[in-house]
């Protein structure tokens, strides 16, 4: 992708995520951070319900679809890091949505959010670890969304609990994503 394509990418993300419609699919991140797979799990705790990378979006973090609107008891979301669930529901994200802080590892200190999820597997203030299972895609509509599908996002360091900016850290989430996929 030229550097042209990226602005006009970006430009077009940024207007569609304020538009509430669906992000932008990503060709090819641009590599702001090496992928880590130090304590990284893939958020699907099934790997073969989610849709390829070449139609993930970028937003405030990365959209990942489920293969035929797959959700609910079927799409379970686990926790990429070790950490404690700070919170739970974010505006246009879901009720649902948790928020995780990550207590070790590389990305310890930051947050990562879980969007358009369903259903709460861990109560507020649990530790979790690596792997275990949080939520599950919503089904139907969730937050700003009308189709099954994560978004998940990760603070700048030292930033708030949620959400980034558009673009500010999902090309890292995105470099995460893909090496775990």
């Amino acid at each position: 992708m030229r550097r042209g394509q990226v602005r006009f990418s970006v430009l077009v993300a940024g207007v569609l995520a304020l538009a509430g419609a669906a992000p932008v699919p990503v060709q090819a991140a641009q590599a702001a951070d090496p992928p880590s797979a130090s304590t990284f799990v893939f958020p699907f705790q099934d790997k073969k319900i989610a849709t390829p990378k070449a139609r993930w979006g970028i937003s405030q973090g990365v959209d990942v679809g489920t293969v035929g609107g797959t959700c609910g008891d079927q799409a379970v979301v686990v926790s990429t890091d070790p950490g404690k669930v700070i919170r739970e529901g974010i505006n246009a994200f879901g009720p649902d949505a948790p928020v995780i802080q990550v207590t070790s590892g590389p990305r310890a200190g930051r947050y990562i959010y879980y969007g358009y999820t369903k259903g709460d597997l861990v109560p507020v203030g649990a530790e979790v670890q690596a792997g275990q299972p949080i939520t599950h895609v919503g089904c139907g509509s969730v937050g700003m969304s009308s189709t099954p599908r994560l978004e998940i996002g990760i603070s700048l360091p030292g930033g708030p609990t949620c959400c980034p900016g558009v673009r500010q850290t999902s090309e890292q989430m995105y470099n995460w994503l893909a090496a775990a996929y």
